[in-house]
């Protein structure tokens, strides 16, 4: 398959000094995914999604101006960069991961099932603590 970029409308609302909202549409790119389809684009066309192969996708960055690898300057990255994007990825994803883990814990499907029953039975914690007790073994 090959690489889509398509423009889509985007909305933005900024609170004023004066406390009122104005609101700000613009035209934004975003590489399209078969599973991150998004409805129709500025065209109106529908957004089927593809999947880019690894030379598309380098081209694409170059043609945007961006480089393959850090530029630095002044300590800091002059440009966008595939590797900065490659590492804010990797990032991103190892945040999620460990927030995942540290979710899956047996202590923490305890913690949330106590928070669901409160809500549900309208309770304590300490009533929702002695209830479910018993069925985590505590």
């Amino acid at each position: 398959m090959s690489l889509q970029v398509r423009k889509f409308d985007g909305k933005k609302k900024d609170k004023q000094n004066d406390g009122t909202e104005k609101e700000y549409t613009y035209v934004y790119d975003r590489i399209v995914l078969p599973w991150s389809r998004t409805g129709k684009d500025v065209a109106g066309a529908e957004v089927e999604g593809a999947i880019p192969t690894m030379p598309e996708l380098l081209a694409f960055a170059q043609s945007n101006g961006w480089t393959t690898d850090f530029k630095i300057e002044n300590g800091s990255p002059a440009g966008p960069s595939v590797a900065g994007f490659l590492i804010e990825g990797i990032n991103a994803h190892l945040n999620r991961l460990s927030a995942s883990e540290a979710m899956n814990t047996e202590e923490a499907a305890f913690e949330a099932a106590v928070q669901i029953y409160m809500k549900k039975r309208n309770c304590s914690r300490d009533e929702a603590v002695k209830k479910l007790g018993a069925a985590f073994g505590k």
